[in-house]
């Protein structure tokens, strides 16, 4: 198990692989591989980078992670020496992310330098040599405490609810998973962070257009720059209820208390692409978005047109740009013009009446020439 383990480190390096990957590479089955990861994720020397709902996930070298976390293990043992603390308690000391810190500490429960003790409630981290007595039984977890604890405190963390009622994260999780299936809970997103609020429950105006304007830059004058995610189109996005909406319509609609009028959108005054200031939008019809969204990416106008023109031609009709003015310009009839040039009459006649070879430069041309 060594060799295969030691093997399986070289490949990984300092990248997340998938599984396919590494079966690849090493030439083993995907059973054989699977009890190698296992092996290597229970001893804190490979871990599940992520999932994603796939069957190949990526898995990476411990070593990695655990190189981004900014306290070292002689941070963790002054700490550890100092008080009793649950790993969120270290991390938030370290000021550095999560997942580092726990697999340090993991690492360092296996080398039996650290130990994990459950008193009070809740499990923290003491030194191996300390003998911690252990005390406080764990009270009953209710339903009718975890409501009213939300409705008390929400939006609520679930950290900070998993504190209050002395149970660990993931038992408060699954019970108010099952309040959440019943209709009593639901999740709300205030900044980056979930919390719980109860069914019922409408967040503030002034706490959502808060969030909006923590999450903008000021890019000079009074425009603001989301600095979260955009859809395709460069329109701001943000997590309102249980949906994800268009800022810009959440500061028109709930932030401000406007209404939208039936067939409209909204549409930028200023020049700043994604712009988030509310003083910066205005009611238009779709079709005037349409428009100004179209000429703001070099779509329409003579020097589109005229490209579309001579994209579309040589693939669609057998005259050339100069017969096709020769034919609309020229004083002989159709029948002079279709011998001369070697094609049809109807050829000509439709190129002359503009049904053909249209001039994309304006839309509008032969429309009143037939």
């Amino acid at each position: 198990m060594k060799e295969d383990t030691a093997r399986v480190l070289s490949i990984l390096g300092g990248d997340a692989l998938r599984e396919s990957e590494l079966c690849e590479r090493t030439g083993w089955d995907r059973e054989r591989l699977l009890t190698v990861l296992a092996a290597m994720q229970l001893s804190v020397q490979a871990k599940r980078a992520k999932h994603g709902g796939s069957a190949d996930s990526h898995w990476i070298a411990a070593d990695t992670v655990i190189a981004k976390c900014v306290w070292s293990e002689a941070d963790v043992l002054r700490a550890v020496a100092a008080g009793d603390f649950a790993t969120r308690g270290l991390q938030q000391q370290s000021g550095g992310a999560y997942e580092p810190l726990r697999l340090l500490l993991a690492r360092m429960k296996r080398d039996g330098k650290i130990k994990r003790v459950t008193y009070d409630g809740i499990r923290k981290w003491v030194l191996s040599s300390r003998k911690v007595a252990l005390s406080g039984k764990k009270p009953y977890l209710r339903n009718d405490r975890l409501l009213s604890l939300i409705a008390k405190h929400q939006p609520i963390k679930l950290e900070v609810l998993a504190e209050m009622v002395g149970w660990g994260r993931f038992a408060v999780r699954r019970r108010v998973g099952l309040l959440r299936e019943r209709g009593l809970v639901k999740y709300d997103v205030l900044g980056d962070a979930w919390r719980y609020v109860l069914s019922d429950y409408q967040r503030p105006a002034e706490d959502t257009g808060r969030e909006i304007l923590l999450r903008c830059k000021d890019v000079g004058g009074d425009c603001l720059t989301w600095e979260g995610a955009h859809n395709p189109q460069g329109h701001a996005l943000v997590r309102h209820g249980d949906n994800v909406a268009r800022v810009d319509m959440v500061l028109w609609q709930v932030v401000h208390g406007k209404e939208l009028k039936p067939g409209h959108t909204l549409m930028r005054t200023c020049e700043t692409p994604g712009c988030c200031h509310h003083g910066h939008h205005k009611q238009a019809t779709r079709s005037e978005a349409m428009r100004a969204a179209f000429a703001a990416n070099g779509f329409g106008g003579a020097v589109h047109g005229r490209k579309v023109s001579q994209a579309l031609r040589p693939q669609r009709g057998v005259l050339t740009p100069e017969e096709v003015h020769l034919v609309r310009t020229s004083d002989k009839t159709g029948g002079q013009l279709a011998k001369e040039l070697g094609r049809g009459k109807s050829v000509v006649s439709a190129a002359r009446r503009h049904q053909t070879y249209r001039d994309y430069s304006n839309p509008f041309a032969g429309l009143g020439a037939r």
